[in-house]
């Protein structure tokens, strides 16, 4: 499980996090849910009953790590980078 970090040296600029979280929001279904859920297990270990909104991906992919892994993922996914 990824915990959410803050650092200046550790993150990305808010139009970043969010180009990368409208990217994860535009997947077709089912992907779109599936990888919703699986970044939720990642950052917190779930998502309960409601899928993170696109403002909270943003903010969870502040974090480089995070960030760096997701893109890596959809640039695969995709066949593009993102």
């Amino acid at each position: 499980m990824i915990r959410q970090k803050r650092s200046r040296r550790g993150t990305r600029s808010r139009g970043q996090t969010e180009s990368l979280a409208q990217v994860i929001f535009s997947l077709e279904e089912p992907w779109r849910s599936r990888f919703l859920v699986w970044l939720s297990e990642r950052v917190d270990g779930g998502c309960g009953r409601r899928l993170p909104s696109q403002r909270q991906v943003a903010i969870w992919l502040d974090d480089m790590d995070l960030s760096r892994e997701v893109a890596l993922l959809l640039n695969k996914w995709l066949g593009k980078t993102v």
